[in-house]
């Protein structure tokens, strides 16, 4: 029987983008049999993997019974090996209904192996901010997935093959036009940047081009950004609640790239070959989650404070609160913008 490896990362979407780094180091034999569990609203971004045999899904619904139930099927599956991508309260309970059951019923244990969240060097840095050396930082998270599963660390998720799964009817007013991917909101309100910002940024006209505003129903900040483009009649295209996971993928493809706050989307059109523009406010790159393409770019202020958290929930500053997001303002953007893009040329 060929060996079955078992990579589990079940949330959020950049984080499951990240992790799948893991499935293109080449030095995973063929031979091996790999299976992915993740949360079922993340699954169609695996199914149909070059590398992946299987996709195991769960949905958060069915409580503790369900997920014990989903780790006894997983034991009863007989994997050699178990990578675990997440490092949860969920993936230590699997864990630990191995070792019980392992004993229990007199069976091996399969190769177990945890990555490591680099928590000392994630806390000196929040602690030390910018006197934390930077060699002391975390590592990528890609450069970590990778080595984990023994690759060199310069592998990076790709998730091309999305783009010939099936048939996607592309939208007509999007035909011929140059157009950018805008998503200004976030599960973490803290890392939002102000809408008037970014509406100040996309009436700036830094290059030509058709706005196109990503997000579901859910996203407030996507709504109301589409309503203030409106309002002032700037030509704009909604993909809020429109498309699927997958039919993104093919509207980021064929975007200029995107413009986003540190959130999923952003990682997901690097992984689909597309550029990005991020505006880090309490988060930094250097925690791990910055643009990893070349032609990608982070912006920011640089104060003292940053990084604070890994979310923003709290802010540490007692004047000007969230000063790193409602501080950087479109002028601070297009300075920065001019200035990279003046220095790449020849």
């Amino acid at each position: 029987m060929n060996p079955k490896r078992l990579y589990i990362r079940l949330s959020s979407l950049g984080d499951v983008i990240l992790a799948s780094t893991a499935l293109e180091v080449i030095s995973v034999p063929m031979s091996h049999e790999c299976h992915w569990l993740v949360l079922q609203e993340y699954s169609t971004l695996l199914e149909g993997h070059p590398r992946l045999n299987q996709v195991l899904t769960f949905q958060k619904k069915v409580g503790l019974k369900g997920w014990l139930r989903l780790c006894r099927k997983i034991w009863e599956s007989e994997y050699s090996e178990i990578y675990d991508l997440h490092c949860n309260l969920r993936t230590r309970l699997m864990k630990l209904c191995f070792v019980w059951w392992s004993l229990s019923e007199q069976r091996k244990m399969p190769r177990w192996q945890m990555i490591s969240k680099q928590r000392f060097r994630l806390y000196g840095y929040y602690l030390l901010k910018k006197l934390w050396p930077s060699k002391l930082r975390p590592q990528p998270w890609v450069q970590r997935y990778a080595q984990f599963v023994g690759g060199t660390g310069s592998e990076r998720p790709d998730l091309r093959y999305l783009l010939f799964q099936n048939d996607f009817s592309f939208p007509s007013e999007l035909v011929g036009k140059n157009y950018i991917c805008i998503m200004p909101s976030s599960r973490w309100r803290g890392k939002m940047w102000p809408i008037q910002h970014v509406c100040s940024l996309i009436q700036s006209k830094f290059v030509d081009f058709t706005p196109v505003i990503l997000g579901t129903k859910q996203d407030l900040e996507s709504i109301k950004l589409l309503k203030q483009l409106s309002d002032q009649g700037i030509n704009c295209v909604s993909g809020i609640g429109r498309w699927s996971l997958k039919e993104t993928a093919y509207i980021l493809a064929r975007s200029s790239g995107i413009i986003g706050v540190d959130t999923g989307l952003v990682h997901f059109a690097e992984a689909l070959g597309v550029s990005s523009i991020t505006i880090f406010g309490p988060t930094t790159p250097d925690m791990g989650f910055g643009p990893w393409r070349a032609d990608s770019i982070a912006l920011g202020l640089d104060l003292n404070c940053r990084p604070c958290s890994k979310d923003g929930r709290f802010c540490c500053r007692l004047f000007q609160p969230y000063h790193c997001l409602k501080g950087y303002t479109a002028k601070h953007a297009m300075s920065e913008l001019n200035s990279r893009f003046k220095s790449a040329r020849p």
